[in-house]
């Protein structure tokens, strides 16, 4: 299963845990921040280190410091490895309005469509997640895509929303589509846990109740 990972503005995730993500979900990564009022899609790492290069690059630039970003790594199920397939995908009226990841599954298919299930649905109906309308109907659209289905949203606004956001679990700023991943301290190379950061149960079914 994917990840999905959504920073709130400053919140910084360790090299370790990027090259566990990364690790645990081997067919490319890809990251979304805010340039100049608009969302910069950057995907298509086959190679963690280059996204870890690029994303101190990014904090570095100071485009995190006040705006929220996205970063997400995959594992094709429906559709082909390909940096066309890796998220985030671009979403809104125009270009640079926002992105989208997702961690679940739309759809089934074979592995080798040219396209994955998140591909074709961003391509479908991006259009139609601008802000005001999926803020105001983020319950009923969360219920429709089911429970099994996370989607993290971010806007040129610096705005954000999360679809099923209690399935997952917020950590010192960061949500994580996975709930078990969250609240882990990997090793630098991304090895497996070394201790417990101080999640609690009751933050994973609170959504955005950070520690």
């Amino acid at each position: 299963m994917c990840i999905a990972i959504l920073l709130k503005p400053g919140a910084v995730i360790s090299d370790g845990n990027v090259r566990a993500a990364a690790n645990q979900n081997r067919d490319g990564g890809g990251m979304a921040y805010i340039r100049d009022g608009k969302v910069v899609i950057d995907k298509g790492y086959m190679n963690v280190e280059e996204l870890l290069k690029r994303y101190k690059e990014v904090v570095a630039e100071g485009l995190h410091k006040d705006n929220p970003m996205l970063m997400h790594f995959r594992i094709a199920t429906t559709g082909r490895v390909s940096n066309e397939n890796c998220h985030p995908f671009p979403i809104g009226l125009e270009e640079g309005d926002g992105a989208l990841i997702h961690n679940g599954s739309f759809f089934s298919g074979p592995q080798h469509c040219e396209k994955s299930d998140t591909r074709v649905v961003a391509e479908r109906v991006g259009k139609k997640f601008l802000y005001e309308p999926t803020l105001f109907a983020k319950e009923r659209i969360s219920r429709e895509v089911g429970a099994y289905n996370k989607v993290a949203l971010l806007y040129n606004t610096g705005d954000y929303i999360i679809l099923n956001e209690q399935a997952g679990a917020w950590d010192n700023g960061i949500w994580y589509s996975n709930s078990w991943f969250a609240g882990r301290a990997y090793k630098d190379d991304g090895g497996y846990v070394t201790s417990r950061c101080n999640v609690t149960p009751l933050n994973r079914y609170n959504p955005g109740a950070d520690v």
